[in-house]
């Protein structure tokens, strides 16, 4: 009678346990579930406004980690690809979504300036091209004895704009070789698209300086709109 010999056929022997090795453990979603927890994290990030420049970084290492893990599933190597995948789209839309909020907070500081500077005159060439028309007419003076002169310059103000807005405009008067006689501040308030408005300027000088303003020169030299 013969026996079966379970060795020499390579088959095993009775009680033994044929060892099973693992080959999709979490060890080798690594790459994977890092990639998909950074895209969590930047694209929750991405939408703080400010905070969400953070996502600028978070987002390409995510990226990164994303896309050697889908690699390494798609060869056989790795495990996870699922979560890879989420990983890269989730880090693709917070590094987008981060771009965009970041330029959104860039214009809004860059307008928060620009208005502050046509409010406070620190952009007057702006202002006179696009918002504020100026004529100025000529002066006029009477002498009312005693010292006293009744002068008086007509400034016409127009917004140019197409929305309600408040104007400061600060005229000098100059003699012919240049020198600054004086100033004057005029405003007018809550002027509509269209609109215009006489404003009298120089009223109040001394006779002295309202004879020299007869035969000076006015200028513009600071605007406001707000």
């Amino acid at each position: 009678m013969s026996t079966t010999n379970f060795e020499s056929a390579g088959l095993p022997q009775a009680g033994y346990v044929q060892p099973v090795v693992v080959m999709n453990g979490p060890g080798r979603q690594g790459p994977a579930i890092t990639s998909l927890v950074l895209g969590i994290v930047a694209a929750v990030f991405c939408l703080i406004p400010i905070v969400g420049m953070i996502s600028l970084v978070l987002a390409p290492i995510g990226l990164g980690f994303g896309i050697v893990g889908w690699r390494g599933a798609a060869a056989g190597r790795r495990a996870g690809k699922g979560k890879a995948i989420a990983g890269v789209v989730l880090a693709i839309l917070a590094g987008l979504g981060a771009i965009a909020s970041t330029v959104a907070v860039a214009t809004a500081v860059d307008e928060a300036g620009k208005s502050i500077d046509r409010a406070v005159g620190n952009a007057t060439d702006d202002v006179l091209a696009k918002d504020l028309g100026v004529a100025i007419g000529t002066y006029r003076a009477k002498d009312l004895g005693f010292g006293l002169t009744d002068g008086k310059l007509t400034v016409t103000l127009t917004n140019k704009s197409s929305k309600r807005q408040s104007f400061d405009v600060k005229v000098e008067a100059l003699t012919p070789s240049g020198t600054r006689i004086a100033t004057d501040t005029a405003f007018v308030s809550a002027l509509g698209p269209g609109q215009s408005d006489e404003v009298a300027m120089f009223e109040f000088v001394s006779g002295d300086d309202a004879a020299q303003l007869k035969s000076a020169t006015f200028r513009v030299i600071q605007a406001s709109a707000y």
